[in-house]
This record gives C-alpha cells, sequence and structure tokens, in this order.
C-alpha cells in the first residue's frame, strides 16, 4: 500500500512539473485550455494511416423488396424471360460460356404469382403444376417429385425432361407459397439447362436457391422506411447524393448487416457499446481516434446492372468509444492485385458511407480474396469537452 502511495505522489509530482512547464511555455491564458480538453481545437494530422485486411465476398447480393438471392459473378443477371400474363419473372440469371455467347449453359428464374385471397396450400398448387406441365411440356418425362423446404418455408420440388423449343432441357422447379395478412403469392424457382449439363451446374444453381429468401412484409416497409430515414440525416451530402442514385436501394438494414436501432443508438451517444457487425481499426496514432467499418456484401442495381458495394465508416474516441461528431476529413484506400478504390471524404456526425462499384470490383469478386484497406485522418475540429458537456477521463472540474 505505501508503494502504491509513493508512485502516486511521484506521478502527481511529474504531472504538476509538465503542466506548471506547458503554462510557462504558452502563458496562463493557456491554463484552462489544458484542463478542458486535451485536443487542440484544430488538428492538423500527419497522413499516418492505419490499416487492416478485408474480404470482398465473390457473390452478389439481388434484393428487392420481395425477396433476395445472393449469386455468383459469373451468372448474369437480366430481366424477362419465363415471362407470362399472370406469372411476374422478377429475375433470370444465366450462365453463359466464356466466349460469351448468348447460348447459355443454365437457367435460372426467380418468378411470383399473386394468388389474392385464395386458401391454398403449397402441396395443392404443386399438384396443380404437374398436371399443367403434363399437358404443355412435349416428351414430357417425371423424375422426381417430393416435399422439400425453400427460405425456411415447406415447399415442393420437381424434376422432369422434355423439349423446350426443338431442344431437350431438364428442369428443376421449386414452389413455395408465402402467406401474410396481404394475401397469398407463390414464389417459384426454375433451374433449367440441357441434360447433359444439369449435374455439371447443379451444384452452383442449388447454393443459389440456399441463399433464397423472403422478405417479411407485415409492419417491415413502414418501420424499415422510418429507420433508413433517421439514419440518413447523420449522412454527409456527398454520400447521400450517391446513395441517391442507386435506385431501389435495400434498406440499410440490409446493407449494413445489423440492427438500425443499435446504430443509431451508437451513433447518437446513447450507447458506447461496439456494433459487433462492425470491424475495428487500430487506434489512429496522431489523434486518438479509432474507427470502425463494415464492408457490405455486393449488391446489383437493377435499372443499370452496377454491382455495388458499401463501405461504412464510424469515427469515434478511443478511450470513451464514444462517436466523434465533430468536422473531421479522412482519405480511405482499399488496396489488392485487382482492385483499388482511393477516395477523399468529409463528416461532421461520425458517420460516413462510400460506394464501391465499376469493372474492377466485378473483377475483384471472382474470388473470395484479401484487400488491405487503410484510412489517413487529415484534419479534425475537435470541439473541447467543456463544451460538449463531457468530461476526460482522469481530469475533474
Amino acid at each position: 500500500m505505501q508503494t502504491a502511495k509513493l508512485k502516486f505522489a511521484v506521478t502527481l509530482q511529474l504531472y504538476i512539473i509538465l503542466l506548471m512547464l506547458l503554462i510557462s511555455a504558452f502563458g496562463s491564458s493557456s491554463y484552462a485550455f489544458f484542463l478542458a480538453s486535451p485536443y487542440n481545437v484544430q488538428q492538423e494530422i500527419a497522413s499516418t494511416s492505419v490499416e487492416s485486411n478485408v474480404i470482398i465476398s465473390d457473390k452478389i447480393n439481388f434484393t428487392t423488396p420481395e425477396v433476395s438471392i445472393l449469386y455468383p459473378v459469373n451468372w448474369n443477371a437480366v430481366k424477362g424471360t419465363f415471362q407470362g400474363e399472370e406469372t411476374n419473372s422478377i429475375i433470370t440469371f444465366r450462365l453463359l460460356p466464356q466466349n460469351d455467347t448468348d447460348d447459355a449453359l443454365a437457367i435460372l428464374n426467380i418468378a411470383s404469382y399473386d394468388l389474392g385471397r385464395v386458401n391454398i396450400t403449397t402441396e395443392q398448387y404443386a399438384d396443380g403444376q404437374l398436371l399443367f406441365l403434363r399437358g404443355t411440356i412435349p416428351d414430357f418425362q417425371l423424375i422426381q417429385f417430393n416435399k422439400t423446404t425453400l427460405a425456411g418455408r415447406p415447399a415442393y420440388q420437381i424434376v422432369y425432361s422434355g423439349l423446350e423449343g426443338t431442344g431437350e432441357t431438364k428442369t428443376m422447379k421449386l414452389w413455395v407459397v408465402d402467406q401474410s395478412s396481404f394475401g397469398s403469392t407463390v414464389y417459384m424457382i426454375t433451374y433449367s439447362t440441357k441434360p447433359e449439363n444439369y449435374r455439371t451446374h447443379f451444384a452452383s444453381a442449388k447454393e443459389m436457391i440456399n441463399s433464397f429468401a423472403i422478405q417479411e412484409k407485415v409492419g417491415r416497409a413502414p418501420a424499415g422506411e422510418l429507420l433508413d430515414a433517421e439514419l440518413l440525416e447523420y449522412i454527409p451530402e456527398p454520400s447521400r447524393q450517391e446513395l441517391g442514385n442507386i435506385t431501389k436501394l435495400p434498406s440499410f438494414e440490409s446493407i449494413l448487416g445489423g440492427s438500425l436501432t443499435n446504430l443509431i443508438d451508437f451513433i447518437k451517444g446513447s450507447t458506447n457499446t461496439a456494433l459487433p457487425n462492425f470491424a475495428r481499426l487500430p487506434t489512429h496514432p496522431e489523434s486518438n481516434i479509432a474507427i470502425h467499418y463494415h464492408l457490405s456484401s455486393a449488391y446489383l442495381n437493377p435499372t443499370n446492372n452496377m454491382i455495388y458495394a458499401a463501405l461504412a465508416l464510424i469515427f469515434t474516441d478511443n478511450s470513451t468509444n464514444r462517436v466523434l461528431p465533430e468536422p473531421l476529413d479522412y482519405e480511405v484506400k482499399i488496396n489488392g492485385s485487382n482492385f483499388n478504390f482511393n477516395e477523399n471524404g468529409s463528416t461532421s456526425t461520425g458517420l460516413d458511407i462510400k460506394i464501391l462499384n465499376g469493372t474492377s470490383l466485378e473483377e475483384a469478386l471472382k474470388n473470395n480474396q484479401e484487400y488491405k484497406l487503410g484510412i489517413d485522418i487529415l484534419n479534425i475540429n475537435r470541439t473541447s469537452f467543456e463544451q460538449r458537456d463531457e468530461m476526460p477521463i482522469g481530469i475533474a472540474k
């Protein structure tokens, strides 16, 4: 105990001596400033990066308010195909050969049919479709017809062969009926190819089918829109405009991979608990700033077939893990063998979202690889703790 007291006394004396030296060097008017905040109000930060490894997933996320599915970059997403008067074709994925001809090696289509208030089970619907296929497809041969699951719901699956046009195809279809207070909708997934190619591409198609999800309809849109609008207020205007260029933007909850409520509470300062879906870079050595980031999976913008990913950044005080709501300039870089991204940004809320896109991103998606992510803090206007009604740790009023 005596040793601890002696150590404290020596430390206190050193602190007082250091403080007196600072006062004599800067004048007595600086005394209050040093007690009020350990930071300069305006810091010009040396361009020293903190870096971390990020992994860019080799899958693309196609999502709508109804459904979502992950697909490999070598499958092209196109509209149309299997369009009928009653059936709505949501999206078609075509696996093209390397010579880029239009003769697809395989096709996977997602479609829906609105049943309205008709009360029908998936089994009843599948039985009706089996009769329809028998009567409309020349040389129809039933290979398999059984119960399964799709998007976590009871479903039916059929595998058959027959003539499509002049050529023989082998096809797998899955049906699932989604019932909600809005009515019933049946979702259909069709995987079709030449019989000799069926097994070759089946694993890839099955992986896509397993990732298929139906978005919850009840109460989803109003709550999601309110949270998205609230988060949008914290995003700087240039980034907000960039996000606005993406039509049918998925919800921020989907892009940021976690609860928006927790994220908004963290940004507001209601909590300083780290967000589990955000990785944390090492502390920036020149500014005591910790940087949290989340790189989303790649998404498809169906309007222009643009592939993009969103990089969310949160800047916090390393000591308190509180978000920094002060003007801050930074530079973010992602460097790899076949993908490079470099862009400056400014935020006064501690939050920013950058959009990554272009042909180099599509190339990077072909293999699941690690890339170096580096961030430079270029400049920060750090308000004193007195002005923010906060106290630095270890210094009392």
